[in-house]
């Protein structure tokens, strides 16, 4: 139903750290069922570094594990890097089929304006929205939703995140930067 898997960084620690706080965890690695209310949902926790106590081995899935977990996952908790920084992971999720919760406090630029609408992308949670577990709950509960954001999702992605619209974006860029002077 729920998944995280990454650093609990300085700059994230406020969300990140207050989910994992909100799902009464204590270590840096929990799969299983967690109750809220009378609602149990299905969770998997693994921050950086999460290893196997005996064994010393990552308990993050890693190839084709990775992405068979990721398209299992109805909603992961997504932040920006510490650095602000739009990573691979919320691609990852749009198009394999999981939707982003996304805390919404979240600066974006225009273009992660853009790209990351409530309930058109991706979920928002926070002070201005939902609450965590409602945002969970919220796609649990509503398939009609769920479907709408995975269709809008693999579309957005596949017909403007893909290596070619992106080259053809650069160029066009570059194309203006020099009708202007600018470079």
């Amino acid at each position: 139903d729920f998944a995280f898997t990454g650093g609990l960084h300085s700059n994230h620690l406020d969300y990140r750290f207050r989910v994992k706080q909100n799902f009464g965890l204590n270590k840096n690695f929990y799969k299983g069922k967690l109750l809220n209310g009378n609602r149990k949902i299905k969770i998997f926790w693994a921050e950086w570094g999460a290893k196997h106590l005996i064994t010393r081995k990552s308990l993050l899935p890693t190839g084709e594990k990775y992405f068979k977990f990721l398209s299992n996952c109805k909603t992961f908790l997504s932040t920006t890097s510490a650095l602000g920084i739009i990573g691979t992971r919320f691609y990852e999720l749009m198009i394999l089929g999981s939707v982003p919760l996304i805390p919404d406090n979240t600066e974006f630029s225009k273009f992660g304006k853009e790209l990351f609408i409530d309930k058109e992308t991706c979920l928002y949670f926070g002070e201005k929205t939902r609450s965590i577990f409602d945002a969970i709950f919220l796609i649990l509960d509503n398939e009609d939703l769920f479907n709408f954001i995975l269709k809008n999702n693999k579309e957005l992605v596949l017909n403007d995140h893909n290596y070619s619209r992106r080259i053809s974006k650069l160029i066009y860029e570059i194309d203006n930067l020099k009708k202007n002077n600018l470079i």
